[in-house]
């Protein structure tokens, strides 16, 4: 077990069907909501997170930033929605989310007063263009946004489709049920022996917790199988 504390990024890594999703909804963001201090900005382009009670709800970066930045109590969950998913549109959010618009000059920098973080629900319908490339706002906040309380929580299926950024200096990796590429090629290769040889081992819904607060990598079973979305049988071919 880890202790999530607002100044800590988190990746979750997992194959479609993998539980990757249920458990982001039903474990993650629940734990989330429950820190006393900070604001939970949710990048919500396929509308997953309606079911969130109390959560504020806004469409533009502007509304986004007057919400976080108008009153000195910001909500403690806020929704996005996102109808155009690319990276303009996830890096024009960031910025929303880092500081009340207008108080950053090349002499002045905006010293926070509450934690925010923002979940990017499928990073790669946003970032998938950019590759290995780590865009201006995505870089600022897991490079300096630790010393700000500036945070993002990423979710993807696989390690090509976003920024090698976001996942290596992910404070926190939470690997699920995931493509034999990723194991040996990020995993392996940026991780170690004993952290990939766990990945690969992993059944259906489990998930491993690799973290820079812990000595070797932790496979925990899912809380339950049951309500698991159930997929189309599909047609033989």
């Amino acid at each position: 077990m880890v202790r999530i504390s607002s100044d800590t990024n988190i990746a979750i890594l997992g194959k479609i069907g993998s539980g990757k999703s249920m458990w982001t909804s039903r474990v993650l963001i629940p734990a989330l909501t429950k820190q006393k201090k900070g604001s939970l900005v949710i990048l919500d382009a396929k509308n997953e997170y309606g079911h969130l009670k109390g959560a504020e709800v806004v469409w533009t970066p502007q509304a986004l930033n007057q919400l976080l930045y108008s009153n000195d109590k910001p909500p403690k969950v806020i929704r996005v929605l996102i109808s155009d998913p690319t990276v303009f549109t996830a890096e024009s959010m960031l910025q929303a989310a880092w500081a009340p618009f207008g108080s950053e000059t090349k002499n002045e920098v905006y010293m926070p007063k509450n934690p925010v973080r923002v979940f990017i629900e499928d990073a790669p319908i946003y970032y998938a263009e950019m590759g290995a490339k780590d865009p201006p706002w995505l870089k600022r906040f897991y490079v300096l946004g630790r010393a700000a309380s500036r945070t993002i929580c990423t979710t993807c299926q696989r390690t090509q489709l976003v920024p090698k950024g976001v996942l290596n200096m992910s404070e926190h990796l939470i690997v699920f049920k995931t493509a034999n590429y990723d194991v040996e090629n990020f995993i392996r290769r940026y991780y170690g022996d004993e952290e990939a040889n766990a990945v690969r081992g992993l059944k259906r819904y489990q998930y491993v917790i690799i973290s820079d607060l812990l000595d070797k990598p932790e496979i925990y079973d899912p809380i339950s199988s049951r309500g698991m979305p159930k997929r189309p049988a599909g047609i033989e071919l």
